[in-house]
């Protein structure tokens, strides 16, 4: 185990007996969120970050959840004494999304009233609702204002969701490789790949919790996603004209667009990568004039990269510069 890691982490579970409304207008009771975190909250619990996490991805961030793992958490070259979010510094949270299924409520969850997972049962959520979720495990933890909110592709989208949601509770944002809504194209790929799932045999209309589940639908789902996240270098790298010996691959409300960018007020640190495919820059260039023109303190760094959509887990060292520049300008 490498000398600045944050070593050995347990996730924490905290179950919120009372009502929680959906955007939908659905309610639940309870719900259970799962979450790790790293390092210390100071005396006026002042440097606490709460970090989001992408689609695919979890609340295991940093560390190592046994002593046989092989593999660190997702961001662990990011956090860690003496990395960007300095465990030394800064007291790190890292909450698994509402919706997820490792560990927070979610459709694999079972439902108090009929003993059996949710399934297709369970309330379509938004974004909005993960980071109202998260706003309770902040007032759980004791924590008024977060230094900052930091997160990649739809941890990114978080990041903003709370500066234009819950403002008085954030100094400031940092999101990676996102964007505030995503592209025609990248609803294409998503209906493709939950077609994929659904059309399997084994999708059994979503009750396939103690059964056999929908593996071949969703091993097509994960190439679906994996073209979005490389960039054309990254395909040449990576597959050349080997395509003869692929068998498969096995990665994975307000009135307008501008009323709701104009509520963020926070200095805003945004990250770019030039080949990402996913969320194109133009988006995040859309977002960065909108606010320049309201006057707020806005940041935006395009990061050279050939990695595409993954340059956000991968491009550490360009990150590292500029994230810890920020949170030192704080």
């Amino acid at each position: 185990m490498e000398n600045n890691s944050v070593g050995l982490v347990k996730t924490q579970y905290v179950t919120f007996k009372d009502e929680f409304f959906f955007e939908s207008g659905r309610v639940l009771n309870p719900i259970t969120v799962a979450y790790e975190t790293y390092g210390s909250l100071n005396e006026d619990k002042s440097n606490a970050i709460l970090v989001c996490h992408a689609l695919t991805g979890d609340h295991h961030a940093a560390g190592y959840n046994h002593p046989d793992d092989q593999k660190p958490g997702w961001w662990d070259n990011m956090i860690g004494p003496g990395k960007p979010l300095d465990t030394d510094k800064y007291f790190i949270i890292s909450p698994n999304f509402l919706g997820s299924c490792f560990g927070t409520t979610g459709p694999a969850s079972i439902d108090p009233a009929t003993k059996e997972p949710y399934g297709l049962k369970f309330p379509v959520f938004t974004i909005k609702d993960m980071v109202k979720l998260q706003k309770r495990l902040i007032k759980y933890l004791g924590i008024e204002k977060l230094k900052t909110v930091v997160g990649g592709s739809m941890g990114g989208m978080q990041a903003l969701e709370w500066a234009i949601t819950f403002p008085e509770m954030v100094d400031s944002v940092i999101p990676i490789a996102t964007a505030g809504r995503i592209t025609p194209m990248a609803v294409a790929f998503n209906t493709v790949a939950r077609m994929s799932i659904m059309k399997d045999p084994n999708w059994n209309n979503g009750n396939y919790y103690g059964k056999t589940p929908p593996v071949d639908g969703l091993a097509i789902a994960r190439m679906a996603g994996h073209i979005t996240f490389l960039s054309d270098a990254s395909f040449h790298k990576k597959f050349g004209r080997k395509y003869a010996t692929l068998e498969g691959i096995y990665s994975y409300g307000y009135g307008s667009f501008e009323e709701a960018v104009g509520k963020i007020r926070c200095k805003t640190l945004f990250i770019t990568f030039t080949s990402d495919f996913l969320f194109p820059n133009y988006q995040t260039e859309e977002i960065v004039e909108i606010l320049k023109t309201l006057g707020r303190d806005v940041t935006w760094n395009n990061i050279e990269s050939d990695y595409g959509h993954d340059a956000f887990l991968l491009e550490f060292e360009a990150q590292s510069d500029l994230i810890r520049d920020f949170l030192r300008s704080l």
